[in-house]
């Protein structure tokens, strides 16, 4: 046809592909509206997971600081691309997103729209941000500490007591005594049972303990390769950050730091799960409550794994029919930490690797997500109760 050739090219960077150009990234918002410590962590790690899916993505987080917590985990995730921290006197209004020029409502941050996140591609609400969900990542996006805080926190982390030529773990556990936190006999375990398992870890295995947690915590005995950072002050928690970044392995309850260390990319051993998706990598591993029917017969573990017996609710639920529920026992929990100390042999003293590789960029994203966990489930028959005992 005459004169095509003259017509010049004129491209218009919101008519390309989202994430497929500099000049068209694939804009996410993440509203990080939890307030629990291991919902926070999760809801970080998904969103960066879901922006390492793009060759071009930008990745925004709204988020309250109201925890101590929250900030550390905010500067351990590098994916952040501009955080918005709201007031919750002025929170940001749903109409933030019309795309429409002259809406009712400006946001008074200009990076808002100079990112053009009013133009969002995706935008996750914390009911989207679930661990059971990391699955579907090849694999998922870690949290770093950052590179510039390393030499500090080893340097306290080494006056604190750990020797930096030694291998150690982490161990949390879930108790009553943190803020408003009621008891849960569904996940709270006697601390002298912990202390046990410290004991066989450094006597065992050779290994040292750092236990993480808060001030309200009961305290174990002191003793040589023991080293506690529970009673510091909750403005320290990128110390235990690092410390669970940097362990061999973590040993914990069902509570907040296990998804932490979950989401640094350190192997991770949960106990008392009241789910089947506490821990997501293929390193990780969980060591289930024990269920027992009204008459005494044992509920097949593979059976409540299939049937999300564990899962909180439910499990009440079951209680409430005449059910009965044992936690582990410290033999069991050991055994769990024996399991992980032989697979994680590539690690002799502080950790300084991670099991990643590099993965291809797909350029989409999916939804709905099926749900599923890499973990391995384990059980240890001889080391596991004969008889139920009420919760």
């Amino acid at each position: 046809m005459r004169g095509v050739t003259d017509i010049p090219l004129i491209q218009f960077s919101s008519l390309l592909p989202a994430g497929s150009h500099p000049k068209r990234p694939f804009n996410l918002v993440a509203l990080c509206l939890n307030r629990t410590l291991g919902d926070f962590a999760v809801g970080l790690g998904f969103a960066a997971s879901i922006k390492r899916l793009f060759d071009h993505a930008r990745l925004a987080v709204y988020f309250h600081d109201d925890r101590p917590y929250k900030r550390p985990l905010i500067e351990a995730c590098p994916d952040i691309d501009v955080l918005f921290e709201y007031d919750p006197k002025q929170m940001m209004p749903f109409e933030a997103f019309d795309s429409a020029f002259g809406g009712p409502v400006t946001v008074p941050d200009p990076r808002w729209t100079d990112n053009r996140f009013h133009f969002a591609d995706l935008v996750l609400t914390p009911s989207m941000m679930l661990d059971k969900f990391f699955c579907n990542f090849e694999q998922p996006a870690r949290l770093r500490i950052p590179p510039e805080d390393v030499p500090v926190l080893e340097e306290r982390l080494i006056a604190a007591g750990v020797d930096p030529k030694r291998w150690f773990t982490v161990l949390h556990y879930r108790e009553p005594g943190y803020g408003e936190r009621p008891a849960d006999p569904l996940r709270d375990l006697d601390p002298a049972v912990l202390q046990e398992v410290s004991n066989a870890i450094i006597d065992g295995l050779g290994g040292q303990v750092v236990r993480v947690g808060h001030p309200g915590m009961a305290p174990f005995k002191a003793r040589d390769s023991f080293i506690d950072l529970a009673p510091l002050d909750g403005n320290d928690f990128m110390l235990q950050l690092f410390a669970m970044s940097r362990a061999r392995f973590m040993v914990a309850g069902a509570s907040g730091p296990h998804n932490c260390a979950a989401a640094l990319g350190t192997p991770t051993g949960i106990f008392a799960s009241t789910s089947r998706y506490g821990v997501w990598n293929g390193a990780d591993a969980q060591l289930h409550s024990h269920i027992f029917t009204p008459n005494g017969e044992r509920v097949d573990p593979g059976f409540a794994l299939e049937r999300e017996i564990h899962t909180g609710v439910i499990l009440q639920e079951y209680i409430r029919r005449g059910y009965r529920v044992r936690l582990a026992s410290g033999a069991e929990i050991f055994a769990m930490a024996k399991h992980l100390h032989g697979q994680t042999a590539d690690t002799p003293a502080w950790r300084a690797h991670w099991y990643e590789k590099p993965v291809k960029k797909p350029n989409r994203f999916n939804w709905p997500l099926a749900a599923g966990c890499r973990a391995q489930n384990l059980y240890f028959p001889d080391l596991a109760p004969k008889e139920g005992e009420i919760v």
